[in-house]
């Protein structure tokens, strides 16, 4: 069973997403909070999959309770549901460590797609928010950061794969290379790229156009 924690500070709404989760055979909602401090705390004490997180709640927000959530290095995924799908906000929540975002105005199909992804270690970003991603990288003025920083042409490769959802033993073979070698080079490109995780080099790479 996949064990889903709710947080919204609107009732009705964690009461129909538990109405949705009830009917799916591997998805238990073990708790719905109202707000993200009551969230972090029902983490730290209990097991729980995967978080589906408000952004704006009271007392604290969805981006805080993210942020928490992974400087704890509790095992909780992160599923951001908002209404949001400006980029400020996007960034801000890749940054913080979130594995998905998805938009309220999305049907129950996709809900239930991104909380399978995100539990099997992939991320998942709904169509809308993909395409706002894209925009702001098609639109974007500013030269690509990848002229400024210095990266070999294995990391350039390497971060292409990252991108592109391969996984550590995936990369390895396809590049000939020892796993613990990927596994450097993804700390070296966290580092030389100022992110906090693989999300935040998949973001990079979408809007620095290393993929399509």
């Amino acid at each position: 069973m996949i064990k889903v924690l709710l947080a919204d500070d609107h009732e009705i709404i964690t009461d129909g997403l538990k109405s949705i989760l009830k009917n799916e055979d591997n998805i238990e909602v073990v708790a719905t909070v109202s707000n993200g401090r009551d969230a972090v705390n029902y983490i730290e004490k209990n097991q729980v999959d995967i978080a589906v997180l408000d952004i704006n709640m009271p007392i604290m927000t969805g981006i805080e309770a993210t942020k928490l959530i992974k400087e704890n290095a509790y095992e909780t995924k992160v599923l951001i549901l908002s209404m949001y799908d400006t980029m400020e906000f996007i960034d801000e929540l890749i940054e913080a460590g979130c594995q998905g975002y998805i938009l309220k105005n999305k049907g129950q199909e996709e809900l239930v797609k991104a909380i399978h992804r995100v539990y099997s270690g992939k991320p998942y970003f709904g169509e809308r928010v993909q395409e706002r991603m894209l925009e702001q990288r098609m639109n974007s003025k500013v030269k690509s950061k990848q002229e400024k920083v210095d990266l070999t042409r294995r990391e350039l490769q390497v971060l292409q794969l990252i991108a592109q959802e391969f996984t550590t033993p995936e990369i390895s073979e396809k590049l000939f290379i020892e796993e613990s070698t990927v596994n450097t080079h993804r700390r070296n490109l966290i580092s030389k790229l100022g992110v906090k995780s693989s999300l935040g080099l998949v973001s990079y790479a979408w809007k620095n156009g290393i993929i399509e």
